[in-house]
């Protein structure tokens, strides 16, 4: 198990506010109930011998985190065997048919803001591509990032052009880039933004949504936070507060996009169905105080 004491974004030792051991019923009866209760999954929780589920949490900026996290091998296992690649395919191409809309109401906006001829786009940690093949645009200029083998295969099948991070040191800049929960997933957010710095083009965006971690401080979960949600065994390893993605994005000067930037693209856009004044609107909402913003480079 890697351990991670202290806070990813402001670097303060963690306050443990939950803890379950491998041996407790409780963690084991979670995993059975969402990864299923097979020979796969059994002999995956034997593997976890050293594990914990502690819950830390920075009184600072009000990141939550947990404070183990797998190892490579496992990591692979977890993502490409023991959570099943035939449902989370299906999962992708239902939202498919559920956000094509929203998605690309949303990239109306983006487009506006950032005008350009030839826009190249990346989706950073693209899963099933679900995103990518929404889009009402061509796929030339639409690129993918992704590290599971299996979800790498499928994509390139989509004809989706693949880049892995070795790819990204040499390949041409974006303007823009998505990343759609993916930094809950990951150990080094270090890495991830001096990566966005150097592969994005002057005045380029970024899309940044995680799940908002605000429902771990309701009642209701004070008292156990086994849950599937923000904070989630083994997946979840970091759980974001409107405060923590703020700082964040401060810590690596990004500069969060305007509430009026994104009215003048809604305007400019002339599109005034209910789904799109909807999808803008809480593209404000969010923005200002949420878990899933538009963001550039502060020059």
């Amino acid at each position: 198990m890697i351990n991670r004491p202290k806070c990813l974004i402001c670097y303060n030792t963690g306050i443990k506010i939950y803890s379950k051991t491998i041996n407790d019923r409780d963690l084991i009866n979670f995993f059975f109930e969402y990864y299923g209760k097979n020979q796969l999954v059994k002999k995956f929780i034997k593997k976890l011998k050293n594990y914990k589920y502690t819950l830390l949490k920075c009184y600072n900026c009000k990141f939550i985190w947990q404070k183990y996290s797998l190892e490579n091998k496992l990591q692979e296992e977890l993502y490409d065997k023991l959570i099943s690649p035939k449902k989370s395919c299906e999962k992708s191409k239902r939202s498919i048919k559920l956000f094509k809309d929203k998605f690309n109401f949303e990239f109306d906006i983006f487009n506006k803001i950032n005008p350009k001829k030839k826009y190249k786009i990346l989706d950073y940690g693209a899963g099933w591509g679900s995103w990518i093949l929404s889009l009402n645009y061509t796929l030339i200029n639409i690129f993918a990032l992704e590290t599971s083998k299996k979800r790498v295969k499928y994509l390139k099948m989509k004809k989706i052009s693949v880049f892995n991070f070795n790819d990204l040191k040499k390949k041409a800049k974006f303007d823009f880039i998505r990343l759609e929960q993916v930094l809950e997933h990951i150990d080094n957010f270090d890495y991830v933004f001096k990566n966005l710095k150097k592969i994005l083009n002057n005045n380029s965006l970024v899309y940044i949504s995680v799940p908002n971690s605000k429902i771990l401080f309701n009642k209701k979960y004070k008292q156990n936070l086994l849950i599937k949600g923000p904070a989630q065994p083994l997946e979840h390893l970091n759980s974001f507060t409107s405060i923590s993605m703020n700082m964040l994005l401060k810590k690596h000067n990004f500069k969060k996009i305007s509430s009026f930037s994104l009215l003048k693209a809604f305007c400019i856009n002339k599109k005034f169905s209910f789904g799109f004044i909807k999808t803008v609107l809480r593209m404000i909402i969010n923005n200002f105080n949420g878990t899933s913003i538009l963001f550039k480079k502060n020059y």
